[in-house]
């Protein structure tokens, strides 16, 4: 897998995880914009882990 094949699939993925992260937290913080955003951050890397594990992207790029 090329550099640019893995950033190409991970770009795809980023609409779903923001949707995800969105759901979960709201797209704004409604207090703590500190704690919103680490709350929203870790929802998003999680599922974006997920999804790049899920569609096989996790463990197939590897340099050398």
């Amino acid at each position: 897998m090329t550099d640019y094949t893995y950033e190409a699939g991970r770009n795809r993925l980023i609409p779903l995880a923001e949707q995800k992260a969105n759901r979960e937290h709201g797209k704004y913080p409604a207090g703590n914009r500190d704690a919103w955003t680490k709350m929203w951050n870790l929802a998003f890397l999680s599922e974006m882990d997920r999804l790049a594990g899920e569609v096989g992207l996790v463990g197939a790029f590897k340099k050398g």
